[in-house]
């Protein structure tokens, strides 16, 4: 569900130093699927995962909570809808999501939705690179985040005719988009800044990159 676009769209800063907070083992964690009756009541951590696949489309639901030791509190939900699937392609594909993570670095939310037409992926067995290109795809995502990692407000909206992101080792990754879009917002943390305004912007840090309205690249440096 990550979206690649210029402002980074999981307030990096603010998750990554309640994460350098929270990296406690702590062992205990209940897990439902579509072949288990047994829920262990679990005070730490609790994950939902239901995946359906109907014909040849396919259905999932995730979400997870968890909370450290350190008081670290984060939330993750998704889902998704394939009408066509396969093992490295998909037709007429929809995921949306919903994130929060509270800490000692602060607190942010990140809501996320888009569909595409097609989107295929490409796996390259004699190198460190997989790549993945979209077509039609249309997006919408907002998110606002504060505290001593950083500051976010940010509201996307746009569709790229294509979309195309390769990833390599030690995740690192390139992102190329042509299409329109008005994306606005600012995220400002240890990780880098970024800011747009009306699909025109700037960032430099992890995630790095350039984009217009009407078209944008960047690279994510780990």
């Amino acid at each position: 569900m990550t979206d690649h676009h210029i402002v980074c769209h999981n307030g990096a800063s603010i998750r990554s130093i309640n994460e350098s907070y929270g990296m406690i083992n702590l062992g205990s964690s209940a897990q439902i699927t579509p072949c288990d009756t047994n829920i262990v009541a679990a005070e730490q951590k609790a994950d939902i995962y239901f995946d359906e696949s109907i014909g040849a489309g396919n259905f999932r639901i995730a979400a997870k909570v968890t909370r450290a030791e350190t008081g670290r509190l984060s939330a993750e939900a998704a889902s998704s809808a394939t009408l066509c699937r396969d093992d490295t392609q998909e037709g007429l594909g929809f995921r949306s999501s919903l994130n929060a993570d509270f800490g000692v670095g602060g607190g942010v939310v990140d809501a996320d939705a888009h569909a595409n037409l097609y989107a295929v992926n490409i796996t390259h067995k004699a190198s460190v690179v997989d790549s993945r290109l979209e077509v039609g795809k249309a997006y919408a995502s907002a998110g606002v985040g504060g505290g001593p990692g950083g500051v976010k407000l940010a509201a996307f909206a746009g569709v790229d005719f294509i979309n195309t992101t390769a990833h390599f080792d030690k995740g690192r990754s390139l992102t190329a988009c042509i299409g329109f879009n008005v994306d606005s917002g600012v995220d400002i943390g240890w990780e880098g800044v970024g800011a747009k305004f009306m699909g025109f912007g700037l960032a430099a840090g992890r995630t790095s990159g350039l984009h217009t309205p009407f078209w944008g690249i960047s690279f994510t440096a780990w």
